[in-house]
C-alpha cells in the first residue's frame, strides 16, 4: 500500500497505530516507563538519547490522549506530576518485547549495558518476564486510580459515555442496595458498553473483581 493510499485510508489499523506510537520519541517514552522504571518529567530528558523538552511535551500529550498513559500527582513529591501505563499502555507490552528481541542483541555489551539490556531475560524466560511486568504495571495503574478518583472518571468518561453510570454505583448511598443492582443491570443491556475492555477495566479498578486476564494473587 502507498503512502497517498494510507493517507487515504485512515482507518487502516495499521495506519492508526502508527500515527499514535510510529515515532522513536514516542517508542523511546514507552520503553523508559515499562522497562527502565522513569515515571517523572526529568527522567526522561535524562535518556541517552537526549530528547528535548518541546518533543517530551508533545509526545507525552499525544499519549494521554490516547489513554497510552496517565498524568497524575506525585504524592511523595508535592510539586511533581508522575506518568505511567494506562490499560491501552498495558497492552503494548507484548510489542514492546518482540521489538527488544528483534533487535536487542548485540556481542561486547558494557557493564553499564549489561545492566539495562533484557535480551537473555526477554529471550530464555519471555512468559515470565511479560507476566511480571504485566502484573506489576496493572497494580501501578490502579493504585494511581484509587488515589485519583476525578481522574478514573474521567478517563472512563472519555472512553465510553455510559461507563460512568456504572463506575458511580460504587458511589451511591450503601442503604439503596436494590436500586444499585437494577442500575448496573440495566446499563448492562446498553449497547455502548460491549466495549470489552472498558468492562474489563470497571471490574478489575471499580469493582476491584479480577477480569480472565488478570492475575489470581493481582
Amino acid at each position: 500500500m502507498t503512502d497517498q493510499k494510507m493517507t487515504k485510508n485512515p482507518k487502516n489499523p495499521i495506519n492508526q497505530s502508527f500515527n499514535i506510537i510510529g515515532d522513536r520519541w514516542t517508542l523511546l517514552i514507552l520503553r523508559d516507563i515499562m522497562f527502565y522504571g522513569k515515571r517523572h518529567f526529568n527522567d526522561f530528558l535524562s535518556s541517552k538519547e537526549k530528547i528535548s523538552k518541546s518533543i517530551l511535551n508533545n509526545r507525552l500529550k499525544k499519549l494521554i490522549e490516547n489513554f497510552i498513559i496517565v498524568k497524575a500527582p506525585d504524592h511523595s513529591h508535592k510539586q511533581k506530576n508522575k506518568y505511567t501505563l494506562n490499560y491501552k499502555g498495558i497492552d503494548l507490552i507484548p510489542l514492546m518485547i518482540e521489538l527488544y528481541k528483534w533487535n536487542g542483541y548485540r556481542p561486547n555489551l558494557s557493564e553499564e549495558e549489561k545492566e539495562q539490556n533484557f535480551y537473555n531475560e526477554i529471550h530464555f524466560n519471555r512468559i515470565e518476564f511479560e507476566d511480571k511486568l504485566k502484573k506489576d504495571l496493572t497494580l501501578e495503574i490502579k493504585q494511581v486510580f484509587n488515589e485519583n478518583h476525578d481522574l478514573f472518571m474521567d478517563t472512563m468518561r472519555k472512553i465510553s459515555p455510559n461507563v460512568k453510570t456504572i463506575a458511580e454505583c460504587k458511589f451511591e448511598s450503601p442503604s439503596k442496595p436494590q436500586k444499585k443492582e437494577k442500575s448496573i443491570k440495566t446499563k448492562q443491556k446498553d449497547p455502548i458498553m460491549t466495549d470489552e475492555k472498558a468492562r474489563k477495566y470497571i471490574l478489575e479498578t471499580v469493582f476491584e473483581i479480577d477480569h480472565e486476564h488478570l492475575y489470581e494473587d493481582v
